[in-house]
């Protein structure tokens, strides 16, 4: 198996919420969950989420990372793991 270490570029972020990175052309979302143990949840945008983001900024993400933060289900579909 190859690893990389990706080095990842904060974008913009809310205290306690979430944390927006771009490599390149893409973006992860890293989403801090939970209530009595936090836990962070990255994800991966897809293309859809990237133009919407690139079209609308930052309420977008505050969206995207609510539904994240919400649902266990959608965050077992979506996380990625970070090496």
């Amino acid at each position: 198996m190859l690893v990389f270490k990706v080095i990842l570029k904060e974008i913009e972020s809310e205290p306690y919420s979430w944390i927006l990175y771009s490599h390149h052309t893409d973006y992860v979302l890293e989403v801090f969950c939970g209530s009595v143990a936090i836990y962070e949840v990255p994800i991966l945008l897809n293309n859809a989420e990237k133009l919407d983001y690139q079209n609308n900024g930052r309420s977008c993400i505050e969206k995207l990372s609510q539904k994240v933060s919400n649902s266990i289900e959608y965050q077992n579909s979506r996380k990625i793991e970070l090496i």
